[in-house]
């Protein structure tokens, strides 16, 4: 459907690129965990409250979440904003010091090496790429 790549899209507006790799796996397993949680309670309710029950709850659910998520979450953006704007200013600082082919990590600015290598034979040895 729709939702993952609406959910990436407002991950890479919204969250800080330090924190985009912790917003992904947060989202997508919660998807994984919601699966999961769901298929176990609705049979549940439906053996209890019949079948109308489950999209009834599970809206209900949906809508509690999205008020929570309105009121608690514009804080959240006003405080992204600000980091949006020191983001910038440091972005622009990089830029007017002619070091545009800099990384920026955890507020500093890194210069980046030009001879450094991937490590693709450890890459393709892990066991954790081959278990996915």
């Amino acid at each position: 459907g729709a939702a993952p790549p609406s959910a990436t899209g407002v991950m890479a507006t919204v969250i800080p690129p330090t924190e985009r790799s912790r917003a992904v796996a947060g989202v997508f397993g919660g998807m994984d965990a919601g699966n999961v949680v769901g298929l176990l309670v609705a049979p549940v309710l439906i053996s209890t409250f019949g079948w109308p029950s489950v999209f009834w709850i599970f809206a209900l659910l949906g809508f509690g979440w999205v008020a929570i998520w309105a009121v608690i979450g514009d804080e959240d953006l006003r405080h992204e904003e600000e980091s949006r704007e020191l983001e910038l200013v440091q972005v622009h600082a990089a830029v007017e010091l002619g070091e545009e082919d800099t990384l920026k990590e955890g507020g500093e600015v890194q210069e980046l090496e030009e001879d450094e290598k991937v490590p693709w034979d450890l890459f393709l040895a892990s066991p954790a790429l081959w278990a996915v």
